[in-house]
């Protein structure tokens, strides 16, 4: 049964980690309690690791993992996401929204005007040995506050989903599932998000084989190369397992599997989302994955890019003229009057 809410302090300024951790609790998978000491302290916007699995993968065989959705911590994709990670012998916790947050991107709350997350103790009935904790938080704020501490030792490894949707193109951008695994890479975590086309029944347990299948390869090699941490991406068909087609790296489409339309209600906004009608770009995700293809994308997060040519030095030399010109009449006066409404 869900167990009593108590408040977690999210980390700020000044804040180095929530005000109780879950071993206090009582909380925490057997490896996680036994390990959260050499896990403390570590900055959590630092690249624990480097570029190999650390001490914890090497001596003891398994790697900690953080289950986490955007669905809810009572979302079937979890709870069948969870199951099947059980059985793998990896150190496990799941801690997801108590609500369903889809479409939360990588938003973590309104930051800085909270000061407590609820938490409660959760059940997975497929996975009842493994600690579950329902948070009053989008996906994103879960991921950092597991790298605080919150949970018990900190993860190696983010896993979300799975999502009762395809997550693709780069629509993506808006998706909780996906965001929360980007927050992770920018952790220096590597992460996998799991999702599924749409269909009725949703086969769970073909998105979970094409998870844990990716996971077994993930945690034989490094956990992030030139180009960063990893982060990834699946999409996999509605299918049975012996109907895929097989598994394809995949582009983002320029959109999503759906298109967005603006239904005229008024004073209201009403947005409606259609498939139907739109050609996809053969090698993409929302491509391979209409033909029978489990996907995988590479996700490299946030990037500066490169200035554009027609703006570069022209852009900085402007604004220093403006900076060292006067300031005409006009310009101050509005400026003026605005300050003048604001006080």
């Amino acid at each position: 049964m869900p167990g009593p809410v108590r408040p977690l302090v999210p980390c700020g300024p000044g804040r180095a980690r929530p005000v109780r951790t879950v071993e206090e609790q009582g909380g925490g998978s057997r490896a996680g309690s036994e390990r959260s000491g050499e896990h403390r302290g570590n900055s959590a916007g630092t690249a624990r690791h480097g570029a190999r699995w650390g001490a914890n993968r090497r001596d003891h065989g398994d790697v900690r993992i953080l289950v986490t959705n955007d669905d809810g911590l009572d979302a079937p994709g979890l709870h069948a996401l969870a199951a099947a990670l059980a059985v793998t012998g990896h150190d496990l916790v799941v801690a997801a929204p108590t609500d369903d947050r889809s479409g939360s991107g990588a938003a973590v709350g309104p930051l800085p005007s909270f000061e407590r997350i609820p938490v409660r103790r959760g059940l997975i009935p497929s996975a009842p040995d493994v600690a579950a904790y329902g948070v009053e938080a989008p996906p994103a704020m879960i991921v950092l506050a597991a790298g605080l501490g919150a949970f018990g030792a900190p993860p190696d490894l983010v896993l979300a989903g799975i999502n009762p949707g395809a997550n693709t193109g780069r629509a993506v951008l808006h998706s909780g599932t996906v965001g929360a695994t980007l927050t992770a890479g920018q952790l220096g975590r590597p992460a996998i998000a799991v999702s599924i086309d749409l269909g009725e029944p949703q086969l769970w347990d073909t998105a979970a084989w094409v998870a844990l299948t990716t996971l077994d390869e993930m945690v034989a090699g490094p956990i992030a190369d030139d180009d960063g941490t990893l982060v990834l991406s699946i999409n996999v068909p509605n299918l049975p397992r012996a109907e895929v087609a097989g598994l394809r790296w995949a582009e983002l489409a320029a959109g999503g599997s759906a298109h967005a339309a603006l239904v005229d209600t008024g004073d209201d906004l009403e947005l409606r989302f259609d498939s139907r009608g739109h050609e996809a770009v053969p090698g993409t995700d929302v491509h391979l994955v209409g033909a029978g293809f489990a996907t995988v994308t590479r996700l490299l997060g946030i990037r500066a890019g490169a200035p554009p040519v027609h703006l570069d030095g022209g852009l900085a030399d402007r604004l220093a003229r403006s900076l060292d010109a006067p300031a005409r009449p006009a310009t101050v006066a509005a400026y003026e009057a605005a300050l003048g409404k604001l006080s």
